[in-house]
């Protein structure tokens, strides 16, 4: 009986993208339809450029909107998230309030995370 060698073959990676390494491009689970263009993340890599005055703006719009609210956590809220992600993005926030809720919650995660510095180091 003849000897056969299993030649084991090499897994070949894809080449990772600008949009796999950068923590802040938010890839959506299933494609989004919005006005006429189709999207399939966004990149909120622009809240790296974002200031104080900017930051202002957005705490006195979310509390203008919801009256009572805690100013010590407004940061934490879709709210707060989506007028960051419209911001930077310069979507409209209709565009983020339509958007499937993961989607969502992963938009305000990203910004959220960093904002308190979220980069998973110490």
């Amino acid at each position: 009986m003849e000897d056969k060698k299993l030649t084991l073959v090499p897994e070949v990676e894809e080449p990772e993208t600008a949009e796999d390494t950068n923590e802040l491009y938010i890839k959506f689970a299933k494609p989004y339809i919005f006005g006429d263009k189709t999207y399939t993340g966004i990149d909120l890599s622009g809240l790296e450029d974002v200031n104080g005055a900017v930051l202002k703006e957005a705490g006195r719009v979310v509390q203008k909107l919801n009256k009572g609210i805690n100013p010590a956590t407004v940061e934490m809220t879709m709210e707060y998230a989506v007028y960051m992600a419209h911001h930077v993005t310069n979507l409209p926030s209709d565009f983020f309030w339509g958007l499937r809720a993961p989607d969502l919650v992963s938009v305000k995660g990203a910004v959220v995370g960093f904002l308190y510095g979220g980069d998973g180091e110490d």
